[in-house]
């Protein structure tokens, strides 16, 4: 498993590299850093 980190979740992290990386089991999405709180909690919510 790779673990990875979005930074920047705006329209491309959310509409496109977010949902990829979501979607394939071989990786796994640990942190989310963006500007926005609400964004990045419903992102990563756990």
């Amino acid at each position: 498993m790779i673990r990875v980190a979005l930074v920047g979740y705006g329209l491309a992290g959310s509409v496109f590299h977010g949902p990829f990386l979501a979607a394939d089991p071989s990786f796994e999405v640990v942190a989310v850093a963006t500007r926005a709180a609400g964004r990045s909690r419903r992102a990563l919510p756990s």
